[in-house]
């Protein structure tokens, strides 16, 4: 019941690849505790969750996890619990960043074979230092002084800027 009403209510309010990553992680969750009262689920139950499902997949455990902290504090929202969140205080698994740079001859023959607009944004990319996701939702919301524009970066919300290089100033 509250994972559907978290389905109708909350789902409409995410980004689409979220709302698909959710829909996996919330399979594994309702396996394990679907059938259980919300307010039967304590720390030691998240625990072994976690350690079962982190010897197959650790990151998604993380993910998991979190969904289901979120999906609690919405039923505590909501009135069908005045509980504690479980998942306080149970640590997740730790996480690497990914490592893998492409080299310049990768780089190279990726390029030489893509469309024009796609090479395009591969050089964007490269002399901004930006991911794909934040180069795509960079937005030119009005330009500052010494041709400063604004930028939002969409994942984190910071709102950074990023200064061009003119080779060449026009006349004016």
């Amino acid at each position: 019941m509250i994972a559907r009403r978290y389905v109708r209510e909350v789902y409409p309010t995410k980004a689409i690849r979220t709302r698909a990553d959710n829909d996996k992680e919330l399979i594994h969750l309702l396996r394990v505790f679907g059938q259980m009262p919300i307010d039967a689920i304590l720390p030691m139950h998240i625990r072994q969750y976690m350690d079962l499902r982190g010897q197959v997949a650790p990151a998604r455990a993380n993910r998991e996890k979190a969904l289901f902290s979120h999906i609690f504090n919405k039923a505590r929202e909501w009135g069908y619990t005045a509980a504690q969140n479980p998942c306080q205080g149970v640590k997740g698994f730790k996480e690497r960043g990914r490592s893998r740079y492409i080299t310049d001859v990768e780089f190279g023959q990726v390029k030489a074979h893509a469309h024009f607009t796609v090479v395009d944004a591969m050089d964007l990319a490269l002399l901004t230092g930006q991911r794909r996701s934040q180069d795509s939702m960079r937005r030119h919301s009005g330009r500052r002084a010494l041709g400063h524009p604004k930028q939002d970066r969409g994942e984190t919300g910071h709102r950074g800027n990023w200064r061009t290089r003119r080779r060449y100033r026009p006349h004016q």
